[in-house]
């Protein structure tokens, strides 16, 4: 019976001369066409400079970014040099046994805090969004419910109380407590893990809805966590059993690497670097390495713009590293996409605003590409220029020689049986509109080899954006790199020199 039903879906397609959906029911009308939703994030607080560079280039380009931020940067101190009036002895890390009670300092003098104050509220005041990173910086992987609520009520407490425990005067904050306070109530419903370090304890904790925020015991639910990766860069996001929703990073192709890389500065940094475990700035590359950035972002974004629409997710940190080469080519990524047609650079609340409008009906439909097409409008942007990163890089790509113009078709053997898996679990053994399949939110893909025994090969491939071509190609599957940003590395390594070279 189904399959008279398909067939008839079928017929009645053709015959109106208009596309089958597969999921959509007879008679169902497509979904609106979704934004291109971008997400851009920032792990750190400390630097005041920071604070400023990033929304002065994101109202210039009409953007919102969202900042994940440590407690222990909103207590006076430091675990390097003296500070009068400091007070960082009163943090307590879950299962504290004696040592370092953080791994990234804190929050420096009277001063320092005064001017972060400042910006953060400015930051604020713009349509910023203000989530969480935890405390000092500690990896919580293991970490219980119990353990995740102690560090969340320090960490609550540390950003409601700050002018309070640091004894800070609205004149020289330029901020009135009051005001800071009242702004700093509709944050904090955001979460981004120390090294990604996630689990079960963590979950539950995201998951409870009664916090005490602000001295008082008040409803507080968490909407997102960005600590989680992708399984895919086109899949949307999704939400958990406990309330909230998972907004994952990717690991993308870039151009010139032979692995994908984790859509975050500091996995860049490493893939760049000669020791990946104690990461350095390698000067003679700096242009380069900002170009491989700039592309892997476009290509992503258009892959997703001309096929499903997932939402990009992308962290970078309060560091410059390789003398800025990572904020340059952020700076570019947003001047060049944030004001196209039908794009959104937005925070993740804002985000997860629109996931809640959709009904589930239609949200499973987006997900598969499956919405209304008409009129879409032509991206003004530039073919990207892969001479600007050296050949010798480039040639360590290599693409599925039987994809050409946008299609790939099998290879021919004799004994040997030639088939197409999809990462959907479909299978063909007919030519691939590559297009077709990007629309419907499809990336990877197997070419599935058996010999004339039943043994069998797989090549796993991935449909990536030819930015130069301006269409869809057939790429071997890299292997991917993903690490959490390490203590020392979060410590904010900033050259001021290079935040407002243009």
């Amino acid at each position: 019976m189904n399959t008279l039903k398909n067939i008839s879906a079928w017929a009645l397609a053709i015959a109106m001369a208009v596309p089958f959906h597969p999921g959509l029911a007879l008679g169902q009308a497509l979904p609106p066409r979704p934004p291109q939703y971008i997400l851009i994030s920032f792990d750190g607080s400390y630097t005041p400079e920071m604070w400023k560079a990033t929304r002065e280039h994101a109202q210039k380009t009409g953007a919102k970014v969202t900042h994940f931020i440590s407690g222990v940067d909103f207590l006076m101190g430091s675990d390097r040099r003296k500070i009068d009036g400091a007070v960082d002895s009163i943090y307590i890390p879950p299962r504290y046994k004696g040592g370092r009670r953080s791994d990234i300092g804190f929050g420096g003098d009277r001063t320092e805090m005064n001017r972060r104050i400042y910006e953060m509220n400015e930051n604020m005041k713009a349509g910023m969004e203000i989530g969480g990173h935890g405390n000092s910086h500690f990896n919580g992987s293991s970490w219980s419910l119990e353990d995740w609520t102690f560090e969340f009520n320090q960490f609550h407490k540390f950003l409601f109380e700050a002018f309070s425990l640091n004894k800070l005067q609205e004149s020289q904050t330029r901020v009135q407590e009051s005001e800071w306070r009242n702004n700093l109530l509709p944050h904090l419903r955001s979460f981004r893990a120390p090294y990604l370090g996630r689990g079960e304890g963590l979950w539950k904790t995201l998951g409870q809805t009664q916090w005490k925020i602000d001295g008082k015991a008040r409803e507080h639910r968490f909407i997102y966590d960005a600590s989680a990766v992708a399984d895919s860069p086109t899949s949307w996001p999704t939400k958990s059993n406990l309330g909230f929703w998972f907004f994952r990073m990717a690991i993308i192709p870039v151009p010139g690497l032979n692995h994908g890389v984790l859509s975050m500065d500091y996995n860049f940094y490493v893939a760049h670097s000669d020791n990946p475990n104690s990461p350095k700035d390698k000067l003679e590359k700096i242009q380069e390495f900002e170009e491989q950035m700039y592309q892997a972002y476009m290509s992503w974004f258009q892959r997703n713009y001309h096929g499903n629409r997932a939402p990009i997710n992308i962290g970078h940190h309060f560091s410059t590293w390789n003398k800025g080469a990572y904020w340059k080519a952020l700076k570019r990524f947003m001047t060049d996409v944030c004001q196209q047609a039908e794009v959104k650079c937005t925070t993740g609340l804002e985000l997860a605003e629109y996931l809640e409008s959709v009904p589930a009906s239609a949200l499973a439909l987006l997900k598969q590409g499956q919405f209304d097409r008409k009129n879409l409008p032509r991206l003004a942007i530039a073919s990207l220029d892969q001479s600007r990163i050296s050949s010798s890089v480039l040639s360590q790509n290599k693409f599925y020689r039987w994809s050409q113009e946008g299609f790939a078709d099998l290879p021919r053997k004799e004994n040997v049986d030639f088939s197409w898996r999809a990462s959907n679990g479909e299978t063909s053994r007919t030519r691939l509109n590559l297009e077709r399949l990007a629309a419907r939110g499809i990336h990877g893909l197997e070419l599935v080899a058996k010999d004339s025994e039943d043994r069998e090969e797989v090549k796993k491939m991935i449909i990536d954006w030819d930015a130069r071509e301006g269409r869809y190609r057939l790429a071997p599957q890299q292997e991917p790199l993903v690490m959490g940003c390490t203590w020392e590395a979060h410590r904010e390594q900033v050259d001021l020199s290079v935040l407002d070279d243009e």
